[in-house]
């Protein structure tokens, strides 16, 4: 299949492939890998042509189900907020989900994470250590207060969604999901922030920071794994997973088959980070990290908070996670609808 564009060179010229086009390549090469080229022509010199190495792409054996929840400002859109694609929708405009014309007040809303079943998210209003609320997916409803009587920069359901683990200056706590109360206080060995339970819910990965300027900006950042009894809501002693030796190591990722994590890792402090790179880990530490060549793609890309489909896939290649790449900072995830 052959897709031309024109356009002047060095001026950042591209093209997507439309859904049904990719459904032709996906009902005929499900399961295996397909070779992408590109070739250029001048129409000063028509008979000469430059062609580019391929590129190998790999498809799943099942298509990739779900939403995918990302922010966007309102200098990007309209209003600001929280927005929803529908991964079984392709080519159709996101949705607006939880949006300054949505929420109470009008406020703005960016950070958020969504339970595993989807059913619930937890956001925080008007920016860093903002009020923080827990919002009903289906109605879209707040079910905890608004007010300021709770705040956190970061968290993480429990699967199941009844609890849920929050980040407030570097102190994490195990809260109900029912009224927000504190079940127990994570004893973490120092400041902490990012954190993420494991799909099976007998342990969290989070970042231990050495030198935090608050939850969403620091350096020295070393992730480490920290078990938990969900019978007796105890954490057991936190062990590194990824040391920090003089790079800043954050946003972790639990694959949805329990067995790798996905982080961040960069020269910087961790926001907006134009060096930032994916990188993985098993997550029984019995191998060093591993750098993301193909989803990292060069340097320089702000390559910010990788998420997993949800969904265990199986590519061309081997058994695998879909890994989301995020090129700009906003909070986001991809979880069920």
């Amino acid at each position: 299949h052959t897709r031309a564009l024109s356009g002047t060179p060095n001026a950042g010229n591209w093209l997507a492939y439309t859904a049904g086009e990719w459904a032709i390549v996906r009902d005929t090469h499900r399961g295996e890998s397909i070779q992408v080229t590109v070739r250029a022509l001048s129409s000063s010199m028509p008979t000469f042509a430059g062609t580019g190495a391929p590129i190998t792409v790999w498809l799943t054996e099942q298509d990739v189900e779900g939403g995918l929840y990302y922010w966007a400002s309102s200098s990007m859109v309209g209003p600001g907020g929280i927005y929803r694609h529908d991964m079984a929708r392709p080519g159709e405009p996101a949705e607006p989900f939880y949006t300054k014309a949505q929420s109470p007040g009008g406020r703005c809303v960016a950070c958020h994470a969504l339970s595993r079943e989807g059913d619930r998210m937890l956001i925080t209003y008007d920016g860093g250590d903002g009020a923080a609320s827990l919002v009903d997916v289906a109605t879209r409803t707040e079910t905890l207060a608004t007010d300021g009587t709770f705040h956190w920069n970061f968290a993480a359901f429990e699967p199941g969604g009844d609890r849920f683990v929050s980040v407030f200056h570097g102190a994490m706590v195990l809260r109900t999901s029912s009224d927000g109360s504190v079940v127990t206080a994570v004893p973490t060995p120092g400041y902490g922030s990012h954190p993420d339970f494991s799909p099976a819910g007998d342990a969290i990965v989070y970042v231990q920071v050495a030198s935090p300027s608050s939850d969403w900006s620091f350096a020295g950042g070393t992730i480490v794994v920290q078990p938990f009894d969900p019978s007796t809501a105890t954490f057991g002693a936190a062990t590194v997973l990824v040391e920090n030796t003089g790079q800043n190591n954050y946003y972790p990722s639990w694959s949805p088959d329990g067995a790798w994590i996905l982080f961040n890792r960069s020269s910087e402090d961790a926001y907006d980070d134009a060096s930032a790179e994916l990188w993985v880990v098993p997550a029984d530490g019995a191998q060093a990290p591993a750098r993301l060549d193909t989803p990292n793609v060069g340097p320089g890309r702000t390559n910010s908070w990788g998420r997993w489909a949800p969904f265990a896939q199986e590519a061309a290649g081997g058994a695998c996670g879909v890994v989301l790449r995020v090129r700009q900072y906003p909070f986001h995830a991809i979880l069920p609808p």
